[in-house]
């Protein structure tokens, strides 16, 4: 008795495991997935039948991590690369940066070394007078003066003066018995408006460069003399020149003519008190903020 033909597709599958040879020739001319789909049906009966066991995936296995795989030459190689480009990068962008921080420092106007604008200057300063022959007159002064702005400025100050005779006036009175009227300063105090209009600068000893500023000034006061112990109004006129020697602390040269009326037994006279002083001046704050106009 023959066998019954079982027309289930499961059965071809078992049938060709028999024959592995054709099995091979015939799975290369079909697709992988042909190749896999009655395997995968002989694995499903299989399974149902109970003959094959599938585990379920370890819950522990599978949180473990995969384990990485030593680097390569090309890997590190590669790193390598990306580390340059990103370096390149980063070089390229502070340079931009840089540039733009370049742009906007450059000025068509340079800023000016020396700040006046909103600052108190202390001047302290001594002198001689230049008009009387017959007294020798030396002089200590005290000025205070406020910058409005780079070029106006205001101030008041204080003179003291110091007098002593010259040879000349001793010559008169001892040979020839002259006794010439005397009119000695005392003191003098008032008050000035300042202009400067010229600023400047020039090479010192080839070591760098030194500015200065030139100004005016115009104003009014009282001053006492030997003739009474009255005081006597003043009109005063100047011209300065001031040399930057750090930001708060200058030095100051002044020549001034004090104008007044003098009493004199002959009648009254203009006097004109020529004086010559220099010395040191201080800026307050010592320091400044500068502002760049764009």
């Amino acid at each position: 008795m023959g066998l019954a033909r079982v027309d289930h597709p499961f059965y071809g599958a078992l049938q060709s495991l028999r024959h592995p040879r054709k099995v091979a020739k015939r799975l290369s001319a079909i697709s992988r997935d042909q190749r896999e789909a009655p395997l995968r049906r002989l694995v499903a009966l299989l399974t149902m039948l109970g003959l094959v066991y599938i585990p379920a995936p370890n819950a522990a296995s599978a949180a473990e991590p995969t384990k990485k795989a030593p680097a390569t030459k090309t890997d590190r190689a590669k790193r390598a690369a990306q580390k340059r480009k990103a370096a390149a990068r980063e070089a390229a962008e502070k340079a931009r940066l840089a540039r733009q921080e370049l742009i906007k420092s450059v000025r068509v106007i340079q800023r000016r070394p020396f700040l006046h604008a909103m600052r108190f200057e202390l001047q302290l300063l001594g002198g001689i007078g230049l008009a009387d022959r017959m007294y020798k007159h030396a002089h200590a002064a005290a000025h205070g003066r406020f910058h409005i702005d780079e070029a106006w400025s205001v101030g008041a100050g204080y003179t003291h003066y110091f007098n002593f005779e010259s040879a000349l006036l001793t010559s008169l009175t001892t040979d020839y018995e002259l006794y010439p009227e005397r009119s000695l300063q005392r003191f003098y105090a008032g008050i000035d408006v300042g202009f400067a209009p010229i600023f400047g600068k020039f090479a010192a000893f080839d070591s760098g460069l030194v500015h200065f500023d030139l100004y005016i000034t115009l104003g009014g006061g009282v001053i006492q003399t030997s003739r009474s112990a009255d005081i006597k109004p003043v009109g005063s006129i100047g011209v300065g020149w001031r040399l930057m020697i750090t930001k708060w602390f200058t030095f100051v040269v002044e020549f001034k003519d004090h104008i007044y009326v003098e009493n004199f037994n002959r009648g009254d006279e203009v006097v004109n008190n020529l004086i010559l002083q220099a010395g040191f001046s201080f800026f307050i704050p010592f320091d400044y903020d500068y502002k760049y106009p764009r």
